[in-house]
């Protein structure tokens, strides 16, 4: 900010015109000056290390007991977008899945969005113990340092972050998209067939529920 107000006072009480090229290059090395700082000194809560399994998991893995395990992803398509996310218990038993419409064509705002409506879901639901996982690695980040959050995100970032408070057990963590496929599936049906809302286990597409057979999931 000091850069540009620098550039605004030497236009009206100098008559200087800023070079735009070295005005471009001071901000670029300036953000990456802050980010730098910022992201070292990132930490991630004492409730993610006081859980086991939050390691970089190779394959989807039950919940521990009591807890709900959220999936979440985006689709995106020529016009709008599609947020997504599916829930299992500790035995793996798919509890239902979730989708919303979102308007845009932009990856970053779906992907978050899938990340709130896997938090309101479970606020809804009163499931106070939930790991939300996601292969969105900005949005994850995000939420453990919102000051180092994409401008495009920062509302939805700022109500998660808000939610979380309410559900000090609950964590989320990012995900290969390898191991992330019902999601994603619930997200691509939803965005081909327009869906938006709730579906119970016996009533997911053959997408979604191929990919829970081969996370080794039930629905019945």
């Amino acid at each position: 900010m000091e850069i540009i107000w620098r550039c605004r006072n030497q236009k009206i009480f100098e008559g200087i015109l800023p070079d735009f090229e070295l005005l471009s290059q001071q901000l670029n090395a300036r953000v990456h000056e802050y980010s730098s700082t910022f992201y070292a000194e990132v930490s991630i809560p004492e409730v993610v290390h006081s859980i086991p399994f939050t390691e970089v998991p190779v394959r989807w893995e039950l919940p521990l007991e009591a807890f709900i395990k959220f999936n979440f992803d985006a689709a995106v398509g020529a016009n709008h977008s599609c947020s997504a996310c599916v829930a299992r218990n500790h035995h793996g038993k798919v509890l239902g899945a979730w989708a919303i419409q979102v308007m845009g064509s932009d990856p970053l705002l779906a992907e978050a969005e899938a990340a709130r409506l896997a938090l309101r879901v479970a606020k809804l639901m009163v499931w106070d113990k939930c790991i939300f996982e996601g292969d969105a690695l900005n949005v994850v980040t995000s939420i453990y340092a919102p000051h180092c959050c994409p401008w495009a995100i920062e509302v939805i970032i700022c109500d998660i972050v808000a939610g979380l408070k309410d559900t000090p057990c609950s964590l989320f963590r990012k995900v290969p998209k390898m191991i992330n496929g019902a999601a994603h599936a619930m997200a691509r049906w939803s965005l081909c067939d327009g869906f938006a809302g709730f579906l119970p286990s016996n009533a997911l597409p053959e997408s979604v529920l191929d990919a829970c057979r081969l996370d080794g999931c039930s629905w019945d």
